[in-house]
């Protein structure tokens, strides 16, 4: 957790930003090995995964109204380029939060 730095210049979280309480966050380790982002409304998300030192990197969703992961279909992913990631629906809590996590991997 002490390697987290804000992405307050969006080269990580490049879209589905958001405003007010609908306002997506991302934050990435300071030696690009992981990333964190949070929406609370539960919207697509553009992430730049050329920001990941990867070469791969695996994708998971975190439902934080019941504290599992669900791997993103077609994970681990080329740390290139951006990807589109939607969490697909309500948590197990039926509330539209989610948290994306993801990992460089070789």
């Amino acid at each position: 957790w002490n390697l987290l730095q804000p992405d307050v210049s969006n080269t990580l979280l490049t879209a589905g930003i958001g405003a007010g309480a609908n306002r997506a966050v991302a934050s990435l380790a300071s030696d690009r090995s992981f990333a964190l982002l949070y929406t609370p409304g539960g919207g697509a998300l553009t992430v730049s995964l050329a920001a990941l030192a990867g070469p791969n990197v695996a994708a998971r969703w975190y439902d934080p109204a019941s504290g599992t992961y669900s791997t993103v279909s077609g994970s681990p992913f080329v740390a290139s380029g951006s990807r589109v990631f939607s969490p697909g629906g309500s948590n197990s809590a039926g509330d539209s939060d989610w948290a994306l996590v993801l990992e460089s991997v070789p």
